[in-house]
């Protein structure tokens, strides 16, 4: 699990305010439904994240929390009233290479300027969330995923195979999106925000956490896959003035466990207790992950 960051960014009233950065949000644009067919038929072979992400190109990720979005959405909105709607297409694939044996392959928008122009515009509104722009020498570069690959030689033999099939796709860009998840379920829409001025959508909102809950939740890591409830909340309560209050094992859509999950205590100070155990409780010869939740 990766760490909260925080950032300090002025998100209302002009003031300074300390916000998280996470990985369960993000600003994005991405295609009209009608134009995903070809895209999932990909992603759904190729992609790892074909479950939780939809088909996107990426402008601020990670992003602030979803508890932050009710004053972000409004920072986004002034940010792009002045950037008209524009056409791209897509026609071909590029990729990323990571390392000694691992690529991405990735749709490229043509042309690409009016996303860069975007993505700055949005940059230059939440400074400190300049992540990817800055996580290469090149720069921001606008792309969609479709998969990843092992091979380069079996890479390159799919891209071959998947532009000599694809149908361009052109798209206007007419709005951004702001996405957020929760540790169990997919990205979904938050808000839209149009391009050149217009209403803000309002979508599928995510409730805040009570804070209340927070302080006594833990996440819970490196479980084996058959480890079942019943099993973590044994463990757990064979250390000393611990009890479990809730257990939740995360599972993927089909039901499968995903190998984390979150436990609730009575109290904060058996959360703290429960902490101070991380790496220390074994799970058929695995080491457990203990970490605070903070939201």
């Amino acid at each position: 699990m990766r760490a909260l960051k925080t950032i300090k960014v002025i998100m209302e009233h002009g003031k300074n305010k300390q916000v998280r950065k996470v990985h369960t949000s993000a600003v994005m644009i991405s295609p009209p439904q009608a134009d995903w067919p070809q895209i999932q038929e990909i992603r759904k072979i190729y992609d790892k994240s074909y479950v939780r992400w939809m088909p996107h190109i990426n402008l601020l990720y990670p992003f602030v929390h979803n508890d932050e979005f009710s004053t972000a959405v409004d920072r986004i909105k002034n940010a792009v009233s002045s950037i008209k709607p524009f056409t791209v297409q897509f026609k071909q694939f590029d990729f990323f290479k990571h390392g000694k044996a691992s690529y991405t392959m990735w749709l490229k928008p043509e042309p690409n300027e009016a996303i860069k122009e975007l993505q700055q515009a949005l940059e230059k509104a939440f400074p400190g969330l300049e992540d990817l722009s800055t996580i290469s020498d090149a720069g921001f570069t606008p792309h969609l995923s479709v998969g990843q690959w092992k091979n380069e030689a079996e890479l390159l033999k799919k891209k071959k195979e998947f532009e000599s099939t694809l149908q361009p796709i052109d798209w206007e860009v007419s709005e951004v999106c702001l996405i957020s998840r929760t540790a169990e379920d997919p990205f979904e829409i938050r808000y839209t925000v149009p391009l050149g001025g217009g209403d803000i959508k309002v979508h599928n909102l995510l409730a805040p956490v009570p804070k209340a809950e927070l302080k006594t939740r833990v996440f819970i890591g490196n479980l084996p896959f058959t480890v079942t409830e019943d099993d973590l909340k044994k463990e757990l309560e064979s250390i000393p003035g611990i009890s479990c209050q809730k257990i939740t094992l995360v599972k993927d859509p089909k039901g499968k466990p995903k190998g984390f999950g979150f436990v609730d205590f009575p109290t904060e100070e058996q959360k703290i207790k429960a902490v101070e155990y991380n790496g220390k409780v074994t799970l058929n010869g695995r080491q457990i992950v203990i970490n605070p939740v903070n939201g």
